[in-house]
């Protein structure tokens, strides 16, 4: 199998493997799997069908209990929007030069260049612009 090759099925594996998590944590997930889990044997009353006093009774699943939601007040939201940076270039600046590094190691050493000088640079200005506020 050649390298083209093996690096697509790990991105694929990767890819399906993301997919898993997030369906796993999404809301209701726990519902959907509790719905599926194997039958449970219950405890039969005393003289029940098998020796033992236990008979094949199946009990079903009990739902999670869920607390109802409040909507936040307006302290806990001032107190997040007073936390949250102001928005900037610098992460775009930053994703695009690693990707622009990626291609270049695989493609040609100018594009490398480029993306790492422009990583630097995202990097840079990202940190000057958190000192500064």
């Amino acid at each position: 199998m050649g390298a083209v090759q093996q690096l697509i099925a790990f991105v694929v594996f990767v890819v399906r493997s993301i997919g898993d998590l997030i369906r796993s944590l999404a809301p209701g997930e726990a519902r959907r799997r509790q719905a599926h889990a194997p039958f449970v044997l219950a405890e039969a009353p005393e003289g029940g069908a098998m020796p033992g006093g236990t008979a094949p009774v199946v009990a079903p699943p009990t739902a999670p209990t869920v607390e109802p939601l409040h909507p936040p007040t307006r302290a806990e939201v001032e107190a997040v929007i007073h936390h949250l940076p102001r928005p900037t270039i610098w992460p775009a600046l930053i994703a695009f030069g690693t990707t622009l590094l990626g291609f270049g190691v695989m493609s040609s050493l100018t594009f490398a260049i480029c993306g790492a000088v422009l990583l630097l640079i995202g990097v840079g200005g990202w940190i000057v612009e958190l000192r500064h506020a």
